[in-house]
């Protein structure tokens, strides 16, 4: 495939930022992505993802996977340690490098009293880490494996709307109390 078909294809695919929700889901990305792409590049691209699998395509999904897994060994042992397990051995992934600057960014995310903002903290640190490989990657194949990955995590937080949240407290409710109601009728 030409560079110039990632040029239009990549060009035509909205801004995405982790605060916002996307302009654009993952069916749609992949449906623009089928007919721009080889067999073999579209099967790449649909296994890359958030969570490090071992098999990545190319040099930036690779460096991705191995920062990802860097992290997740981190919370796991920050977890057991506080936890008491000695069992995190069956936990840890080999992990192929060192990336010491995370470590105090995870030691001040963990931190966080709420859970959401705990993981918001940990997807920024992505986040940055996705804005950082993608530097030398502006309109290859590896610039649309960021891509991907940048907008599961930004769809991730779609899904923590506040007012659908709210709502969907209130209907929970509504129907533990109507629960209550029917009991309290049967006594």
């Amino acid at each position: 495939m030409s560079l110039d078909n990632y040029y239009f294809l990549i060009a035509s695919l909205p801004a995405l930022a982790l605060e916002r929700p996307p302009n654009l889901d993952s069916t749609a990305f992949f449906e623009r992505c089928r007919s721009q792409l080889s067999p073999r590049r579209y099967r790449q691209l649909e296994n890359c993802g958030p969570t490090p699998n071992g098999s990545a395509a190319t040099a930036a999904e690779a460096q991705w996977q191995a920062w990802e897994t860097y992290l997740r060994n981190l919370l796991i042992l920050r977890r057991v340690h506080h936890s008491g397990h000695e069992q995190a051995q069956k936990w840890l992934r080999h992990d192929d490098d060192v990336f010491p600057g995370i470590v105090r960014q995870v030691e001040e995310a963990i931190t966080e009293d709420n859970p959401l903002e705990r993981e918001r903290a940990l997807d920024r640190m992505r986040w940055q880490q996705l804005n950082h490989l993608a530097v030398r990657h502006e309109f290859d194949f590896e610039a649309l494996q960021l891509y991907r990955i940048r907008l599961a995590l930004a769809e991730k937080w779609r899904e923590h709307d506040r007012e659908a949240g709210r709502q969907a407290l209130a209907e929970l409710t509504d129907r533990l109390l109507e629960q209550a109601r029917e009991k309290a009728a049967d006594i």
